[in-house]
């Protein structure tokens, strides 16, 4: 995923499925310096971590 689409995706809080080494997550933040995201499982928030934009893969987005 590149860094405009994941800042599209975390600014206009619309429905989306993007997974990273297949676990469905949520985008909480980015760190546009760095090209990665703060992510978390999406049944799991407690459990979050630091990813490379490029690892994150956008399966569907439902508008």
């Amino acid at each position: 995923m590149d860094l405009s689409r994941a800042r599209e995706l975390l600014k206009n809080q619309i429905e989306y499925e993007v997974t990273f080494d297949g676990v469905k997550i949520v985008i909480v933040d980015l760190y546009e310096l760095t090209k990665m995201a703060r992510v978390c499982e999406r049944n799991n928030v407690d459990k979050n971590q630091v990813v490379p934009l490029a690892q994150l893969i956008e399966e569907n987005t439902i508008r």
